[in-house]
């Protein structure tokens, strides 16, 4: 069965999906790891940290959106 081909929307909505889901988890591990390290005193332990599993859960969001 041949797939239909998308519109230009669908391509757009799907590519501002990726990008913002890529984005928030990225934000969202910076910032819970600057918290992290203000708190106990460990500059750049946890924002380092925060930055891997921002970017970690970001491309396995776009593997969930595109499989």
């Amino acid at each position: 069965m041949k797939k239909k081909p998308r519109s230009p929307w669908e391509i757009f909505n799907l590519t501002f999906s990726l990008g913002t889901s890529v984005l928030a988890s990225l934000l969202v591990g910076v910032f819970l790891g600057y918290y992290l390290d203000k708190i106990f005193g460990t500059s750049p332990v946890f924002l380092l940290a925060g930055i891997a599993l921002g970017i970690w859960v970001g491309f396995r969001d776009i593997f969930r959106i595109l499989r």
